[in-house]
């Protein structure tokens, strides 16, 4: 009986706010062309505070809710829209026909976190939206974090999409998901921590640029980071689990970056070359140290938010790209083997996703308040 009155006033509470539709279910939406659009008329059926205004002579568009009054920004046939002040791209434009809006499904997560303030879950396929449950979205507070940068890497893109399931789908839409709602996470939680993204959407962006990227804010600020997203693959099908790499830092590759370090100018000029030198070697050490405690983290808490349904292969070392060039603490995070056939199904599961961002936003939490221990 409690358990019922419990649910009568939330669903009450969400029916006062204009959220949801009065007579809300678990129901279908239909979706349009392949799987790829949703009739915006479709969706006001559910969440009625949504509305759209648009200016007929010029195409451009606000999407807003009546009740959280938070809005978004668009033009019609165009794959960009302006939220926050920031400019982002769809992998779909948005549509008008026959009298009717089309929304990219890729928008919704936007639309419900962002727009409606709500924890909507939900699973769609070429036909469908199921809409499982709504909720409201749990309250972040914001924190400080000794942090200045953040570099997200979502691996691959474009004409690379990385690891190929036997179903044809692809890491690179996994990476960019999950680096999707990392970002949302980290900007809410950690306002002043500055987010930077590799890349925002479906584009190929070569390894030499992606740590580029992230080495011209050591200009500005020492005190930053790399972490860069991949999904597994194998030619067993009964590989899987998740697993973290730093750099398997060899003397080679130490006097690499002790180089690299006097190039990028990180030493101050102007003293001797011997000190300088010194430096650089009292530096890489600090990243590379640094780079094992933020592996360390991550692995700690992705772990805990993970298991069991996607199992730990542990902390290791590698020689890759993103982790040799960066000079900063760097890691890769393989979220886990997108070969497996079950894992793969939770890799795109929203759920999971929301899941793996909160572990490694954590991690970070904990790299940034202890990263100093082991110095």
């Amino acid at each position: 009986m409690e358990k019922n009155t419990f649910f009568l006033r939330a669903l009450t509470s969400l029916l006062f706010l204009g959220l949801l539709s009065p007579i809300f279910a678990e129901e279908k939406i239909p979706l349009q062309y392949g799987g790829k659009y949703i009739r915006f008329s479709e969706l006001t059926h559910i969440f009625q505070s949504l509305k759209i205004r648009l200016h007929n002579p010029t195409l451009l568009g606000k999407l807003y809710s009546k009740t959280t009054r938070k809005s978004l920004r668009f033009r019609i046939d165009s794959y960009f829209y302006q939220h926050k002040s920031l400019t982002k791209k769809l992998p779909e434009p948005i549509r008008y026909r026959k009298r009717d809006i089309f929304l990219p499904v890729f928008l919704l997560d936007t639309i419900f976190l962002d727009i409606l303030d709500m924890d909507v879950v939900y699973e769609a396929d070429k036909e469908s939206l199921n809409i499982i449950s709504v909720s409201e979205k749990e309250a972040i507070h914001p924190e400080k974090i000794e942090l200045k940068y953040i570099i997200l890497d979502a691996g691959h893109g474009g004409s690379d999409p990385g690891a190929i399931a036997g179903d044809k789908t692809y890491e690179k839409d996994v990476t960019l998901k999950v680096v999707y709602f990392l970002e949302k996470l980290l900007r809410k939680r950690f306002p002043e921590l500055k987010v930077i993204l590799t890349r925002k959407d479906d584009t190929f962006i070569p390894l030499k640029e992606r740590t580029h990227i992230g080495n011209e804010k050591l200009n500005t600020s020492t005190n930053s980071i790399f972490v860069s997203l991949h999904c597994n693959a194998a030619f067993n099908d009964k590989a899987n689990g998740m697993e973290i790499y730093y750099l398997d830092q060899t003397r080679r590759l130490e006097s690499y970056r002790e180089y690299s370090i006097i190039q990028k100018n990180l030493i101050p000029p102007g003293r001797k070359m011997e000190i300088r030198q010194i430096q650089s070697g009292m530096m890489s050490s600090l990243i590379q140290r640094r780079s094992l405690r933020l592996a360390e983290t991550i692995h700690y808490k992705l772990r805990n938010e993970l298991h069991p349904r996607i199992i730990s292969r542990g902390v290791k070392r590698e020689n890759f790209h993103v982790l040799r060039e960066s000079l900063m603490p760097a890691v890769l995070v393989e979220m886990g083997f997108i070969s497996h056939p079950l894992e793969n199904k939770l890799l795109f599961d929203r759920k999971i996703q929301m899941k793996i961002a909160e572990g490694i936003a954590e991690g970070i939490r904990l790299f940034a308040r202890s990263k100093d221990v082991q110095s």
